[in-house]
């Protein structure tokens, strides 16, 4: 959901899921010109917020993972919110992972090295992601980039963890989640 130029696919593919990629039409025109679709690779042009796309994904069997990065908190709440249930009313028992972006990254964003630069901003603060279960969401996980899984963590070089534990009390870093719900 909001593929983007993202080679998830690439990285993941475990040659035998079926894989849609999701995002609005210019950069679903844009993401056409890198990667081509395939008998398990979809690419389907339009909104999150449209259900349009909903049959398509069903055709195929379970299970369901749906990967939303960078793409909810650029959604007013209630969009963002109504993207869920849309997974939510079809696709029972899915997992979906997406990230939040807290008060301080919100706050913050026009000041950061990057986002200044953009003309997307962040409609939406969430600093507890198990403020979203009222959504229909079971929490499963949920981290911020500075405190990965203990198995991810022990494959970095001992610098990198030892900056990764300073990293851990900017509130930004903090403010940023990665997330991983059942419906």
């Amino acid at each position: 959901m909001g593929a983007g130029l993202n080679t998830r696919f690439e990285r993941l593919d475990n040659g035998t899921c079926h894989w849609f990629e999701l995002d609005l039409p210019d950069a679903m025109e844009l993401r056409r010109q890198f990667f081509a679709p395939s008998e398990r690779r979809g690419m389907l042009a339009g909104s999150i917020t449209d259900p349009a796309w909903i049959e398509a994904v069903r055709a195929h069997p379970a299970p369901y993972f749906f990967v939303a990065e960078a793409v909810l908190f650029y959604l007013p709440r209630d969009d963002a919110q109504y993207a869920v249930a849309l997974v939510h009313d079809h696709f029972p028992g899915a997992l979906v992972a997406f990230d939040t972006a807290g008060r301080a990254m919100v706050d913050g964003q026009r000041t950061h090295d990057a986002l200044r630069h953009t003309k997307a901003a962040f409609a939406w603060a969430c600093d507890e992601p198990r403020e979203l279960e009222p959504w229909g969401l079971r929490l499963q996980d949920s981290r911020s980039l500075a405190l990965p899984q203990r198995a991810v963590a022990a494959r970095l070089p001992v610098a990198y963890r030892a900056l990764l534990r300073l990293l851990a009390f900017h509130p930004r870093a903090a403010a940023y989640r990665m997330n991983l719900f059942s419906v």
